[in-house]
């Protein structure tokens, strides 16, 4: 995780962690108040939808990655914090 933290450029700071965090958190609420349907809502087009669909997956599969490796950021620099 913390080879991803660098590469998505988490672990240059706890800020920039924490925003990764946020953001992945809003994306999740939209998520869960119905920003899919939002998304997709007028479509009637089957091949639209199934790119829609497989965009938000990618999507879904890219903010478990920020936001394990922005957790895995700050846990590792309250950890560092803890220790001194």
């Amino acid at each position: 995780m913390s080879q991803c933290a660098r590469l998505l450029r988490l672990d240059r700071g706890a800020r920039q962690a924490a925003a990764g965090l946020a953001v992945v958190a809003v994306f999740w609420v939209v998520g869960l108040l119905g920003g899919l349907h939002v998304i997709l809502g007028g479509t009637t087009n089957a091949m639209a939808i199934l790119v829609g669909l497989y965009l938000m997956l990618g999507l879904v599969i890219l903010s478990l990655v920020v936001g394990a490796a922005a957790t895995a950021e700050l846990s590792r620099r309250a950890t560092l914090r803890w220790r001194r």
